[in-house]
């Protein structure tokens, strides 16, 4: 190469780096949001032109996982790219004695929360890029004062603190979920809005009733107003909207807008506040400046639908929940249509319109992938699970597959691994049968009792159900074991697994310890209960 040639090189290598030198970050994470549910992935009925019009600007990943099929070990692991097991958003099944793979959140009378070792993109981009930081909407990591989102790298935070629909009752008093600015509780919100009015109070907590209709303008005003404020300055925005986990919700405007019925009708405001963003950054010129990412924390509660189904009595229709489109299973469980979300990523002028990216991806991707882009570096003292997808999403090389393989975890127990093209389980949690007796394993026999755990069935399996999903997506035709296929391609997995466990020092499980004197009562912040008890069973279904 010629002194000329390689000036050239140089200089336009240091044109791609200073064109996102300090860019915006913003990612939005839905709630429950299947896999299926965007028009743009195939959905017949929802209505999501701004997501469509994402993808039509953007790329759009049809491979990408989350690294749990629950809400709160997704989150964090988006946060910290690293799986739950490795960051504390994890319950530790055999110390507390439940069967494998127990569904667990962090609640209401969590004593824990993300682990405090752990570093978030917020904390990462704050410390050493000077980002304005701010979180908006579901937070589920943890609801005392050290895990609050002002204590994990946000500068401010508008947000519930846990699941919406969420109530918590001691001695005989029901608090809502709170709704709070900060560290500030500013109300409590309310399950049935129809039944209150405006500025009625909680029996105990004394704080106002915010109906759920008013979350999703709330949420966007808040988003709209941090654009504004740091035009000038690089900021992160992690938007967690929660519309479309049960009980769905929407605000008049969008009531009965579409023919999906209420689910739809979440979808399409939640839809709807994604382009308001969206022009809010155009009308800012910082559109050419900004990386929008939307994505779901895991799959769509389909076993609320089945329980209808089963004769199980419940307030839910079968179309309050999302869709897994083609791929089997929903949320909780650990086939595709549990832990597969929909990706989608926005930057106009340096990713590239119109593309499809068939990479196996993981939302723990998204942090390294923002480090690299902010020219930010990731810790030295930990290991990530997730890869940086800079180079795939701007185009800077011809790079156009990664190999590698995902752990797919519930708990603290591997279920599936998924290397390339294939997919092994070798325990899998399904869904709730249709059929009478109610639980099955996957060759429709019956669940012993012993494994009737929360509604799903656990099955461990003589040799592993392998799948290729490229394939088969649908997770619905194993291939023999006998074949060479299968024998070579478990070989690999094997090995990949047995050198991921020999590295793996897991975190301590923040979700075994809860007590009702940590929920969140009143005008302050808990104090701390002079004894802590072990978590009992959450309720079955």
């Amino acid at each position: 190469m010629s002194p000329i040639e390689l000036v050239l090189l140089l200089s336009a290598t240091f044109l791609i780096a200073d064109s996102y030198a300090t860019p915006n970050f913003i990612v939005i994470l839905a709630d429950d949001f299947g896999w299926g549910d965007p028009q743009v992935f195939g959905h017949p009925t929802t209505s999501t032109p701004r997501l469509n019009r994402m993808a039509a600007e953007g790329v759009r990943f049809t491979q990408m996982y989350t690294a749990a099929p629950l809400c709160s070990p997704s989150r964090a692991a988006l946060l910290t790219g690293r799986l739950p097991v490795r960051n504390g958003a994890y319950r530790n099944d055999s110390a507390l004695g439940y069967s494998l793979g127990v569904d667990a959140v962090f609640a209401d009378d969590s004593v824990g929360g993300l682990s405090l070792d752990e570093v978030t993109i917020a904390d990462a981009l704050r410390s050493q890029k000077g980002y304005k930081t701010k979180m908006i909407g579901k937070w589920h990591l943890g609801q005392r004062p050290q895990y609050l989102p002002t204590s994990r790298g946000f500068d401010e935070a508008y947000f519930s603190a846990f699941t919406h629909g969420e109530a918590f009752t001691y001695n005989g008093t029901t608090a809502r979920c709170p709704l709070m600015h900060n560290t500030t509780i500013l109300g409590r919100l309310a399950v049935d809005h129809a039944a209150i009015s405006p500025g009625a109070k909680t029996q105990k907590a004394q704080h106002t009733y915010i109906p759920f209709d008013w979350l999703t303008p709330m949420y966007t005003s808040e988003a709209l107003k941090f654009i504004e404020e740091n035009r000038a300055n690089p900021f992160f925005l992690y938007y967690a909207p929660d519309c479309t986990h049960l009980p769905v919700y929407s605000s008049n405007a969008f009531k009965n807008s579409s023919i999906r019925g209420e689910y739809g009708d979440a979808a399409a405001e939640m839809d709807w506040s994604i382009g308001q963003i969206m022009d809010k950054l155009k009308e800012m010129n910082l559109e050419t400046n900004t990386m929008v990412f939307f994505a779901s924390d895991n799959g769509p509660a389909l076993y609320e639908s089945l329980k209808n189904r089963t004769g199980i009595k419940t307030p839910v229709r079968k179309d309050d929940v999302g869709s897994a489109g083609l791929l089997r299973g929903g949320k909780a469980t650990t086939w595709d249509g549990g832990f597969r979300t929909p990706g989608i990523a926005w930057w106009p002028g340096t990713i590239k319109p119109n593309q499809v990216s068939m990479q196996v991806s993981s939302l723990m991707d998204i942090y390294p992938t923002i480090m690299d882009l902010a020219g930010a570096k990731v810790e030295q003292d930990r290991i990530y699970d997730g890869l940086s997808l800079a180079n795939l999403m701007t185009g800077a090389t011809d790079e156009t597959s990664i190999n590698r393989t995902l752990f797919l975890y519930r708990g603290d127990t591997m279920f599936a691994a998924r290397r390339n093209e294939y997919k092994a389980h070798y325990l899998t949690w399904g869904e709730i049968s249709v059929s009478v007796p109610p639980l099955t394993r996957y060759d429709g026999t019956p669940c012993p009792d012993y494994q009737r755990e929360n509604c799903h069935c656990t099955v461990a399996s003589s040799q592993p159900l392998l799948y290729h999903l490229e394939h088969d997506p649908s997770e619905a035709y194993p291939i023999s074991e006998k074949s060479v296929e299968y024998e070579t391609v478990m070989k690999a997995i094997d090995e990949d697994v047995k050198a991921h466990k020999a590295k793996l020092v897991p975190a301590k499980a923040e979700m075994n310890m809860c007590d009702p004197h940590f929920a969140l009562w009143g005008s302050d912040l808990p104090v701390p209960a002079s004894k802590v008890g072990w978590c009992s069973a959450r309720p079955g279904c």
